[in-house]
């Protein structure tokens, strides 16, 4: 192949990747923007790609509700906004599971519903 081929048909395959970039369904999920522990409230606090926060008490989540206040700070947005981690825990959830409500495993999930029944019964 000459130069000249080659740059046609580099040119062919870009212009085809971007025909079918614009034909792909976008990802419409929102993403976290930004995310910091506030020590003093003992809050997670994420603000999100579609401009709303979303904000979780330390206790609400599996494996953060007994971390000390220096682990929990150290947070982090991976995944181009789609998890949250914590490297010192070794402790990721997806900024979907959060928005949807979903703080830890199932059997978690099912005790963190029954503490919620007995305060909203109290």
């Amino acid at each position: 192949m000459t130069e000249e081929e080659i740059d046609t048909a580099t040119k062919e395959m870009i212009e085809g990747a971007l025909e079918r970039a614009k034909s792909e369904p976008k990802d419409d999920r929102v993403t976290a923007t930004a995310v910091r522990f506030d020590a003093a409230l003992r809050l997670l606090l994420i603000t999100l790609s579609n401009g709303r926060r979303l904000t979780i008490p330390q206790e609400d989540l599996q494996h953060l509700a007994n971390a000390s206040v220096e682990d929990a700070s150290d947070v982090t947005i991976e995944m181009r906004g789609r998890g949250i981690h914590w490297e010192k825990l070794d402790l990721d959830f997806s900024v979907q599971g959060l928005i949807e409500g979903r703080r830890g495993n199932a059997q978690w999930m099912k005790d963190f519903n029954a503490r919620l029944q007995t305060n909203v019964a109290a």
